[in-house]
Formats: C-alpha cells, structure tokens, sequence
C-alpha cells in the first residue's frame, strides 16, 4: 500500500497543472482526494522508516528471547514504544484532516465524499490499531519483568499452562451506516450538486463501505490486522487513482 500510494502522490505533484483559474478543477472529490487520500499516502511514506525500525527490533526480540535472561529484550521493545508514539502522532495528523472534512461536507453531502472518506478512515483505524498493539508490547514486558523467573520454576515443576488468550474475533463487516442528515437550507442543498467530472464519475462509488467498531478489534492479532490492512489498502488506491485521473489527468 505504501508504494502504491507513494507512486500516487508523485503523480499527482507532477500531474497538477499550473494554477491558472482555467484549468483548475474545484470540486467536493477533488478536495477530499488533496485532502485526506495525498496526506495519507504522505503519512505512510514517513512512517516506512518507523515501521521497517519496528520490523527490525521485533526479529531482534525474538531472538534476545531465546536468551536465558531476555538480553536486549527490554531495550529493544523500549525502542519499539517510542517508534508506535511516533506512528500515532502522524495518524492524528490525518485524523484532523478527516474532522475538517467532515466539516466541510458533512455525512450526506456527497455520497462519492462519503465513499472516499470512508475508505481512509478504514486505513487509518487498522493502521492505528496495528500501532497500538507494537505500544502494548512495552507494557506486558514491563509488568511481567520480574515473576519471568519464577514461571519458568513453576513450569519445570507443573508445566507449562495452556493459552488463556481469548480466539481472535473478526471486526464485523455488517455495521450499519447512518442516514444522511437533513439538509438545513438552499446552500447545503446546492453543495450535494455534482460540480465536476469526478463527482460524475460512475466508477467512483457512491456507497460508503462498511467500517470497524473498535471495541471488535480487542482480540485481533497483529497478523489478521495486516491482512485487513492488505484489503482495506487497495481499496482506497483503486478509487483514489480514478479520482486523481478525473481531477488532475492522471
């Protein structure tokens, strides 16, 4: 995803025309694609430095594991905490983009916005998840730092305990979306108007997909999130790139 959306940012930089009122093509999916969709893609390519660190130190803690005292253990996941702050500051970032956007066009307005928006929020939802769960990991090692030790006794002496860990459960897919809003007056009317050809483009969907509740999330390992996340990604990059060909001739 990270490619593919990193290919789409290049494009749209060396697409754009010059800004003469001529060309220039204003538009609720072309505002939304500028943006939410080019920051994200931004935002996954200054976090491929922090993640590809994390990929790194997780191989490292695996190893340090095998150890008989965990060396380097500690270190390592300290670092790993430090790096998933990072990653959740700049998914905030994009975060306060999406609320200026639904500030701008409310849920409603443009259902091709609605789509688009909520693709990105499906991104960033995992991708926060994804981030939390490499932050968990400095916790669980802090609070079982010093009873490691008398487990691996108890274990010698009874065995080892099976997995408590409750099954991973699959974020629902089903969640009903809420209706749109009334409209209050004659200008939030005119704004659900399509103003261009991406707003008239039928192979832009117009139907929001489903989204996540969080709480689902709970049990879900690392791996099913990135398998989501491997969905979820192409998703977005297939409409963004019929948006940026409709607003920039990509």
């Amino acid at each position: 995803m990270i490619a593919l959306l990193g290919s789409l940012v290049l494009a749209v930089v060396m697409a754009t025309p010059p800004p003469t009122i001529i060309r220039e093509r204003v538009s609720p999916v072309c505002t939304a694609l500028h943006q939410l969709v080019v920051p994200l893609a931004q935002m996954n390519i200054k976090n491929r430095a922090l993640t590809d660190k994390i990929t790194f130190n997780c191989g490292l803690i695996r190893k340090y594991q095998n150890t008989y005292l965990g060396d380097g253990v500690f270190l390592r996941v300290a670092q790993n905490d430090m790096l998933s702050t990072n990653l959740l500051t700049n998914i905030h970032e994009v975060e306060q983009q999406l609320l200026k956007s639904y500030s701008a066009y409310p849920q409603g307005t443009n259902g091709k916005v609605d789509a688009l928006r909520h693709r990105v929020q499906n991104v960033v939802d995992i991708e926060r998840m994804i981030a939390n769960i490499y932050s968990s990991a400095y916790g669980a090692v802090v609070d079982n730092d010093g009873v490691t030790g008398i487990e691996k006794s108890l274990n010698q002496m009874v065995g080892t305990r099976p997995d408590s860990h409750a099954p991973a459960t699959p974020p629902p897919l089903d969640i009903p979306l809420p209706g749109p809003p009334d409209l209050p007056n004659e200008s939030a009317a005119s704004a659900a108007i399509p103003a261009s050809v991406a707003d008239n483009d039928p192979k832009l969907a117009s139907v929001s997909p489903a989204g996540f509740a969080m709480r689902s999330f709970k049990y879900t390992r690392l791996e099913e999130l990135q398998s989501l996340l491997h969905r979820e990604g192409p998703a977005l990059e297939a409409q963004a790139l019929v948006a940026a060909h409709d607003c920039d001739g990509i």
